[in-house]
């Protein structure tokens, strides 16, 4: 069950803990987690067992809801800029003026290099601002599946045995 690269996580977590902003959210890894585009970039370890992430919690979430976990809003479409429109657009504005300015000098091959040191400047530029997107864009909670109630336990086995195992259940 292999997905195209989405704007969220396909899976859903469980808030396991709440720090001040931020949640620490348990998902546990699936195979759809494989073909995500954040799992294939590493901003997340898609395909293991489970996941243990530390996000922002602009849902209000609580200990024990079933939480959808994405990324902020506009991080997708910026990447999308900086890895295909800009660089598509670098390579014809650089073959454009490389055929303006092979005519006039009458340089035959001036807009396949035009054009290719165009991209490859562009390029450059855009995998420098793609790794800074990456270390500035957080994950955030985006809704809440299922809240839990007061009391209650929502968790999975796994989820209890990690929460024993850190001494948090």
């Amino acid at each position: 069950m292999i997905r195209d690269m989405k704007a969220s996580i396909p899976e859903d977590g469980t808030v396991i803990r709440i720090e001040g902003e931020n949640a620490v959210v348990f998902i546990k890894g699936e195979e759809s987690c494989k073909g995500c585009g954040a799992a294939q970039m590493g901003l997340c370890k898609g395909g293991m067992s489970t996941l243990i992430l530390t996000v922002r919690n602009t849902a209000g979430a609580g200990f024990g809801d079933t939480v959808k976990v994405g990324f902020e809003q506009g991080v997708q479409t910026r990447g999308y800029l900086l890895v295909y429109i800009f660089p598509l657009i670098s390579l014809i504005a650089g073959a454009f003026a490389g055929n303006v300015i092979g005519k006039y000098l009458d340089i035959k091959q001036l807009d396949v290099i035009l054009a290719f040191v165009s991209l490859s400047v562009t390029l450059f530029y855009s995998f420098r601002r793609l790794k800074k997107l990456d270390s500035l864009s957080r994950m955030v909670i985006e809704r809440i599946v299922f809240r839990n109630a007061p009391g209650g336990d929502a968790f999975s086995d796994e989820e209890r045995k990690y929460l024993r195992y850190t001494g948090r259940y």
